[in-house]
């Protein structure tokens, strides 16, 4: 009997030292685009990543915490628009863009509720949206005379099939410029001015003359004597 008693004893001993292993709480989140950059009017997508982790124990196995999805319409879609996290702490969506080029805030908003209370936090990532193809020159704008001898700065502006400014936010394009005069003398000077980032092309043309003009993007620019 005695020694049912001591077990006993031992057993609750061992009891009271076990406590419960305190929850995981998400505090930490981490966002990301696999991809820089996109393209308007494209197939292409961008996967969105969230991370979510327990910033005391350093540990991601927390799943089935609430992520919302959310962006502007204008940039493009994003979908799920809500799903949790996997048993890795881990979530996924993907962003397709729309026919704005631009930066798109992506925002996601975490959401967890627990023993000790709730936790809600906004996390926020850009996705990069790029303009399509030029497609047509928007204006232009130059001197429609010049003294001889004289210049004037010729800006062309480029747009792409639907509208956006042809800027050198990732790729510059060129554009190809011809002229002619009574004289034959009249000539750009330089060679090629990439696009800017006023979304312009800016040249130099010294001498009266007519100013004609020619897109041809990623070639170089012709010029005439």
């Amino acid at each position: 009997m005695g020694r049912w008693i001591h077990a006993y004893q031992i057993v609750a001993g061992l009891l009271l030292l076990v406590t419960p292993a305190a929850a995981l709480i998400p505090d930490t989140v981490e966002i990301s685009t696999d991809t820089e950059w996109l393209t308007v009017g494209s197939s292409d997508t961008a996967t969105i990543t969230v991370q979510v982790e327990n910033s005391t124990s350093g540990s991601t196995l927390i799943g089935r915490t609430t992520i919302e999805f959310a962006v502007d319409s204008t940039f493009g879609s994003i979908t799920p628009a809500v799903t949790t996290t996997d048993a890795t702490g881990m979530a996924t969506a993907v962003f397709t863009p729309a026919t704005a080029s631009g930066t798109a805030p992506i925002t996601v908003t975490v959401s967890y509720r627990g023993e000790e209370g709730a936790l809600v936090q906004t996390k926020t990532v850009m996705q990069q949206i790029d303009h399509a193809a030029p497609y047509r020159i928007e204006n232009i704008w130059y001197e429609s005379e010049v003294t001889v001898g004289g210049t004037t700065d010729i800006a062309v502006r480029m747009v792409d099939r639907y509208g956006n400014p042809v800027d050198n936010r990732n790729v510059a394009e060129t554009v190809g410029f011809m002229v002619g005069s009574p004289s034959g003398n009249a000539a750009f000077g330089g060679a090629d001015v990439d696009v800017d980032a006023c979304r312009e092309r800016h040249h130099n043309t010294p001498g009266r003359h007519a100013a004609g003009r020619e897109h041809r993007p990623g070639k170089p620019a012709r010029t005439a004597a």
